[in-house]
């Protein structure tokens, strides 16, 4: 009788980790499925300009017209720089990154993505925070992600495949396309990061320079091109943060303190967001006297003291052309052009004081 009471007992045992398993891992047959009669394809941001009442064939002319779109810039930079302490041309660089896009790609090169790094943030405050609801208030989506040696060693922050189970392991880097991840190193502390620790590390790195998401199936690894704008937030005054390969360094220069937002009107939040979303999605075009200056002060640049790398030549344009985007703009003049080369004046003037 003891024995039967023994092997009854592993069965119920055996019962009850089958049904936990279950909960956590229900068979496909029974997860919950959405069946769409009629759908229409849109994006992580031009939902945001799209009529209520779908049109078969949506056009630009459907988003409406923007009016004053000197003014919504205005707004939205200010806007982005109450958590940053008042610093203006930092939140200049933060709505460039957020209305950056992919729209070409070469075997090493993601072609209109901007990622900014943010120096000198102050260790354990609210400015991450702050910062991520300013950028929810007007944009779809936002990832904040504290970087911590214990968290970077705890799980595989890109997507596994697990066998047992035979389902794809998500991972905090899987993000939908157009989401800002926000990557906040303020809260690193010094340790040593294992195998899993230093394999996130180089998936950050890879997200930032390339664009591109390795998923794990055990056997081999595939990457993925993706769409992430990156903000990195970080307490270093010199090179060494943790996440390398962003296009722009810009050391933070606070006023005053960091605060959250003041709540958006709502007719402005809806119109800030719509002209973020219009900035991300419209396409881009130089006029030719636009681009014969740019190229002349390319080849001065060339062959100045510090010679321009092509690196550079790329960022310059980018900066540029996100600069004319976030005017309400499409054409990209000289105006732009020499806005963001002041832009990237002040910033390097900035880190030479570092």
């Amino acid at each position: 009788p003891a024995t039967g009471g023994a092997a009854g007992l592993a069965a119920a045992f055996a019962d009850f980790m089958m049904d936990e398993d279950r909960a956590h891992n229900p068979p496909t047959s029974v997860v919950p499925r959405f069946h769409a009669f009629i759908a229409r394809t849109s994006s992580a941001r031009t939902f945001a300009v799209l009529p209520t009442r779908p049109n078969p064939r949506p056009t630009h002319a459907d988003e409406g017209a923007i009016e004053a779109p000197a003014e919504i810039r205005t707004a939205l930079i200010q806007h982005l720089a109450v958590p940053l302490g008042g610093d203006v041309l930092a939140a200049e660089y933060v709505l460039a990154a957020i209305v950056s896009r992919v729209h070409t790609r070469t075997d090493s090169l993601a072609l209109g993505k901007l990622s900014v790094t943010l120096m000198g943030v102050p260790e354990g405050g609210d400015l991450p925070r702050n910062l991520a609801a300013a950028i929810a208030d007007i944009a779809p989506y936002v990832a904040h992600l504290p970087l911590s040696i214990a968290g970077l060693n705890a799980r595989s922050w890109t997507p596994k495949k697990d066998y047992g189970v035979n389902r794809l392991r998500s991972g905090p880097l899987q993000l939908a396309p157009g989401t800002v991840a926000i990557l906040d190193e303020t809260a690193l502390t010094s340790g040593q990061l294992r195998e899993t620790g230093v394999r996130n590390v180089q998936a950050l790195k890879q997200l930032v320079q390339l664009q591109e998401l390795e998923y794990d199936f055990q056997y081999h690894q595939m990457r993925m091109p993706v769409d992430v704008p990156v903000v990195v937030l970080t307490s270093a005054k010199q090179g060494d943060s943790v996440v390398q390969g962003g296009e722009c360094r810009v050391p933070l220069r606070m006023v005053k303190d960091t605060r959250v937002a003041e709540p958006l009107d709502p007719v402005m939040a809806k119109t800030m967001r719509r002209f973020v979303a219009r900035a991300w999605g419209s396409d881009h075009s130089i006029s030719e006297k636009a681009g014969e200056e740019i190229e002349s002060e390319m080849v001065a640049a060339r062959q100045g003291e510090r010679k321009a790398t092509e690196l550079e030549f790329h960022r310059w344009l980018t900066i540029a052309r996100l600069c004319a985007l976030s005017s309400g703009e499409t054409d990209l003049t000289v105006k732009h052009w020499k806005h963001a080369m002041e832009c990237e004046r002040k910033t390097e003037e900035r880190l030479r004081l570092m």
